[in-house]
Parts: structure tokens; sequence; C-alpha cells
């Protein structure tokens, strides 16, 4: 998979408009990503998206690691982590599939593998840690 940035957020709504006029210009729903440390964030997107939420780890499992699977129906799935004094780290569409039970490490380098160099990968890591919303979408894809 070869993701590319569309952009760095501060609100859901901010999220929720890009993916909106992407879906007016011909991209599919489905070819989105979407990072966030706090779940409370992903709660608009929850809503407008019709997000449907189901767990996928506990602590006894990870240890320190526990999250949660979303998904849209049409592809966009969530997955979270949860990594002591972030939050869990939610994610969408076709890159949460990869990130289910994955350490912040395991993140950056899946980030990595995906597409980003390793600067753009740890930017990102520290774009989450600060609370932001990253919104990727998966190139080379037909509209």
């Amino acid at each position: 998979m070869d993701i590319g940035v569309v952009g760095i957020y501060d609100t859901e709504e901010e999220v929720i408009d890009v993916i909106k006029t992407f879906l007016l210009e011909g991209f599919q729903e489905e070819n989105f990503s979407v990072l966030a440390v706090d779940e409370s964030k992903t709660d608009l997107i929850e809503k407008e998206m019709q997000v449907h939420e189901r767990h996928i780890a506990s602590e006894e499992a990870f240890g320190i690691i526990s999250g949660f699977l979303t998904g849209i129906s049409g592809g966009f799935i969530v997955p979270g982590l949860t990594i002591p004094g972030l939050g869990p780290i939610i994610a969408a569409g076709p890159l949460a599939s990869l990130i289910d039970g994955k350490s912040h490490k395991d993140i950056k380098d899946l980030l990595i593998t995906s597409g980003l160099n390793e600067e753009e990968a740890e930017r990102h890591a520290e774009q989450l840690n600060e609370g932001k919303i990253i919104l990727f979408y998966e190139r080379g894809l037909s509209r």
C-alpha cells in the first residue's frame, strides 16, 4: 500500500469537510485513512459517517495496548491503540487494517513501509502525540 498525507487537522469537523469535498470530486471513501490519539475526536466522524464500533483487544492481551475496531460501511475501518500518557490511537481506512494491535514504534514503521520516509513518519507520530488528526489517502488508486 502506498499512502499520501492529505492533511493534518485539529478537529473532526475539518476531517469530515475535507473527506466530503474529495467524495464530491469522485474519490472513494474506502481509500481514506485517519489517525488520531483521542477517541473523542472521532465521535463526530462516527456520527456523520455512521461508524460502528467493536472491541478488538484487551489490556490483558497486549499489556499496555488496548483498543477498539470501528468500521464505516463501505470499508472505512477504525481500530485504536492505547499508549500510556496518550490514550487511544484511532485509525481509519485501508491503513487501519494493518495497525490492529501494534505499538507506537510499529505504527511509525508501518507508515514508513506504506510509503512515508522516516522523517515524515516520526513527524506524524509527534503530531498524533499533540492531538492532531491525520488524514491519508491510498495513492495509485482510481477515483
